[in-house]
């Protein structure tokens, strides 16, 4: 698990692009986020702290001009504090995740995929069993057996529309880099094999009957996590967005309601939102107990 240390908190107008470029060119490793209003610098658990420490201060006191500092290599301009993507190396999970969905989308959902056999694709990641009758197919209210077992989680790859896609992989980048960087690609990955597993389960015992889809199951587990585990440890570096929670309770609401549908929007799957959230403070229950006793 990768562990992140907080060393230094400033102003958003601050920028701590130059410093950090510095203490890379010092050997630190370092991670700027937003938290409340503020950049927070945070460097790996190994790192040399007594260095960092006698760096900051030197910083602060003005005896290291870092804003005339440039990366030798480059040699570039200086420039504002790194954004999200330019930090993709330290959520790779997250990005793979989004790869996968996006491709998916594709095969399953563009002129372009169909034509390289999207409905087989689709075959292949279903929950229930398709079977195939020329250009139909007709959907059998089966488990696949264990000679197909990643059909268990593959259904949270599939997308059906462009707004179902852009919406779910946004949500997917906003919760999920929050937890790989706090606490590691382990721990995201755990949540998501185990959420997704449960959330498809329950959406296939629910309406067994009717195709469905979707990372939405794993982004409500997700998001019920860290509203938990930001809670019961508000130092953990996940800092979920204010609001966020009630946001994403009131669409559930609006989804349960049928108005999305009766909008022209497609069918919701509600089992499987309910089925994450409820997973996922399930888990965050339990890996914060874990986590204060063998920390």
């Amino acid at each position: 698990m990768t562990d992140w240390i907080e060393v230094l908190r400033a102003p958003v107008e601050h920028d701590l692009g130059p410093f950090s470029r510095f203490l890379h060119s010092q050997g630190i490793e370092t991670y700027i986020f937003e938290r409340s209003g503020s950049q927070c610098l945070c460097v790996l658990s190994g790192s040399d702290l007594a260095l960092l420490h006698q760096l900051i201060a030197q910083w602060n006191s003005g005896d290291i001009d870092v804003l005339l500092y440039r990366d030798p290599i480059s040699q570039l301009p200086d420039v504002p504090a790194p954004t999200v993507f330019a930090q993709w190396r330290y959520f790779p999970l997250t990005l793979v995740l989004l790869f996968f969905s996006s491709l998916t989308f594709v095969m399953v959902s563009t002129t372009w995929g169909e034509s390289l056999g999207g409905v087989q694709w689709l075959a292949s990641m279903t929950l229930q069993q398709l079977v195939i009758e020329g250009e139909n197919f007709q959907l059998l209210a089966e488990l696949p057996g264990i000679g197909q077992g990643w059909r268990y989680w593959t259904p949270i790859f599939l997308h059906f529309s462009w707004l179902h896609i852009i919406f779910n992989g946004l949500m997917l980048l906003e919760m999920g880099r929050r937890i790989e960087v706090a606490q590691g690609s382990q721990r995201l990955l755990f949540l998501v094999m185990a959420c997704a597993l449960l959330s498809n389960l329950v959406q296939f015992y629910v309406d067994p009957d009717n195709l469905f889809g979707g990372m939405s199951g794993v982004i409500y587990a997700l998001a019920g996590y860290c509203w938990l585990y930001q809670r019961q440890c508000p130092d953990a570096g996940i800092d979920m967005p204010k609001g966020f929670m009630m946001m994403a309770l009131l669409w559930l609401v609006l989804c349960m309601s049928g108005l999305i549908t009766m909008a022209g929007l497609g069918k919701i799957a509600n089992a499987a939102h309910i089925g994450g959230l409820l997973s996922g403070l399930v888990l965050g229950w339990l890996l914060v107990l874990l986590d204060k006793r063998f920390p």
